[in-house]
C-alpha cells in the first residue's frame, strides 16, 4: 500500500479571509472564531470530498493569517488501509513539495500586495531573462500554471562530479571554508557562489513553443532570490 500522504498547507491564506468585517465591539476571540468558521466553510467540503474520492487517504490543513493560526485540522488517514489515523503533530517527508511550501505563500503574498504581478513578463523581476528571446515574455502565470515551456529540471549534481565521479574541487570539498560554506550532505561543502553556475544555467536552458502542461522547477531556485530582492528580507524571514 503507497504510503503518499497529502499534505496541505494554506499559509498566509489571506483571501480566504479578506473583506470579512468585523465590528468595533466584536471582541477578539469572537473574530477568531468568525474566521475559523469562514475557512471551514470553504474548506472542509474540499478536503472531505477528495478522501472520499480516493484523491488522498488523508490530509492536515494550516491557515494563518497576520502570525496567528486561524484554521487547523487533521483528515483521513496516512494511508488507504485506513490504519494511522492523521494527527496536527504529525511530522511529514514534504521532498519536492518544499517548492510549493516555501516560497510560493511569499509569492502570494506580494502578489496580494502588488509587488508581483501575474501576468507581467517574469523577466520584469528576473532581469537576466529580459536578454532571452525565448523567455522575455513568458509571464509568471505561465511559469506556476507550467505552461512556460520551460525544461523539468536540470542535474546540477553532474557538474560538480568527474567523469570517474570523483568531486570537481572547485565546486566540491570535504571541509568547511570560507569559500565553501554551504553544506550539502555528511562532510560535503558546496562552494559558496554555485548557485550563480545554477543560475547561468537556468538562463541558458531550452523553452520548447509547446505551452501545454509541462512541470519544471527551475523557477523555484531563483524564486528566493526575487523574494529577497523585492522584500529587502531572506525569504526564509519573510
Amino acid at each position: 500500500m503507497s504510503k503518499t500522504i497529502f499534505y496541505l498547507f494554506m499559509g498566509l491564506c489571506s483571501q480566504l479571509v479578506l473583506g470579512q468585517k468585523q465590528h468595533d465591539d466584536t471582541s477578539k476571540e469572537d473574530s477568531v472564531t468568525s474566521d475559523y468558521q469562514i475557512v471551514y466553510d470553504q474548506v472542509d467540503s474540499i478536503i472531505t470530498n477528495g478522501i472520499k474520492n480516493n484523491a488522498f487517504p488523508g490530509a492536515q490543513v494550516l491557515v494563518a493569517k497576520n502570525d496567528s493560526i486561524l484554521f487547523h485540522e487533521a483528515y483521513g488517514f496516512h494511508t488507504y488501509d485506513s490504519l494511522q489515523p492523521v494527527a496536527l503533530d504529525d511530522l511529514y517527508d514534504l521532498a519536492s513539495v518544499t517548492k510549493i511550501t516555501g516560497p510560493l505563500p511569499a509569492i502570494m503574498k506580494l502578489v496580494g500586495e502588488g509587488k508581483l504581478n501575474l501576468d507581467e513578463p517574469f523577466s520584469t523581476y528576473w532581469k537576466p531573462w529580459k536578454r532571452r528571446k525565448d523567455k522575455k515574455d513568458i509571464t509568471l502565470r505561465e511559469i506556476l500554471a507550467h505552461q512556460a515551456g520551460l525544461q523539468p529540471y536540470i542535474v546540477f549534481l553532474n557538474e560538480t562530479l568527474k567523469k570517474n565521479g570523483r568531486f570537481k574541487n572547485r565546486f566540491l570539498r570535504k571541509s568547511k571554508s570560507n569559500r565553501f560554506e554551504k553544506q550539502a550532505f555528511e562532510n560535503i561543502y558546496v562552494k559558496s557562489r554555485f548557485n550563480r553556475k545554477m543560475y547561468r544555467m537556468i538562463n541558458r536552458s531550452k523553452v520548447s513553443e509547446d505551452k501545454t502542461y509541462r512541470y519544471s522547477g527551475l523557477t523555484f531556485l531563483l524564486f528566493p532570490k526575487i523574494i529577497t530582492d523585492i522584500t529587502g528580507t531572506p525569504m526564509r524571514n519573510t
